[in-house]
């Protein structure tokens, strides 16, 4: 969720007249350095100036995440499996993505005993198109997707922000495949990624089935070292509407 205020930038690197800030879920140092362009303003210095900082946003409600057993059974995922959740956004463009998740079932359950693959497909792509093997659970909309990425024991996600965020800050370990040229996931997600201590980036021309599986086997039997994410930025931004209305 964002929260923002929009602002034009001057040319010749100027900052703009400063109006009250709006509320961004986030923090500050979790901008990416550099800048928007030659002669143009640094984009943590702008961000600063235009944003007030709430801390990040999620969905999930207090102590959800302490008892990941009974979350799992709330869930109907069994102890005995292995469970990928592979979502990879709202568009269609993640559609290459999730076949090739597919088309990896049996190099995966090769690599991962007892795996249960969960697909979540979104709205705008057609799940009867899909060539799915007929144990693999695949879902246009699937509600909580959050707390089934929780639950999982891996997960294989396109570049979303809030994605990696809700699986760093309940611990699961994932592979993220962010899309090329695409400067919101190639620049400011992977170093929030980065910076919290989460995987490097996998790229998707390089994901042959076997490479998937081994990438997502890699993952499962890595310990998962994220840096603490405090929640509570939900409340912060509520604050902070509150003093702009």
């Amino acid at each position: 969720m964002r929260l923002c205020q929009r602002g034009n930038a001057r040319a010749g690197g100027a900052l703009p007249a400063r109006s009250r800030p709006g509320p961004v879920s986030g923090r500050a140092r979790g901008s990416s350095g550099g800048s928007f362009g030659t002669g143009l303003p640094g984009i943590r210095e702008w961000a600063r100036y235009r944003f007030t900082w709430t801390g990040p946003i999620s969905g999930f409600e207090p102590g959800e995440l302490q008892d990941r057993s009974t979350l799992r059974q709330r869930l109907g995922y069994a102890p005995d499996k292995r469970v990928c959740v592979v979502t990879a956004g709202g568009t269609a463009v993640g559609r290459g993505l999730i076949e090739r998740c597919l088309e990896a079932v049996p190099a995966l359950e090769a690599r991962v005993p007892g795996l249960r693959m969960v697909v979540a497909a979104g709205p705008r792509i057609d799940t009867a198109g899909l060539r799915a093997p007929d144990h693999v659970d695949v879902h246009g909309y699937l509600p909580n997707l959050h707390l089934h990425l929780a639950a999982a024991d891996v997960a294989v996600v396109a570049g979303g922000g809030t994605t990696a965020l809700e699986l760093m800050m309940a611990g699961r370990p994932f592979v993220w495949v962010p899309l090329r040229r695409h400067a919101i996931q190639r620049q400011h997600v992977a170093h929030r990624i980065q910076r919290r201590g989460g995987p490097s980036p996998t790229e998707y021309g390089q994901l042959s089935a076997e490479a998937l599986a081994s990438a997502v086997a890699t993952q499962l039997s890595t310990e998962v070292r994220y840096h603490p994410i405090q929640d509570g930025g939900l409340d912060h931004a509520a604050d902070r509407l509150a003093e702009l209305l």
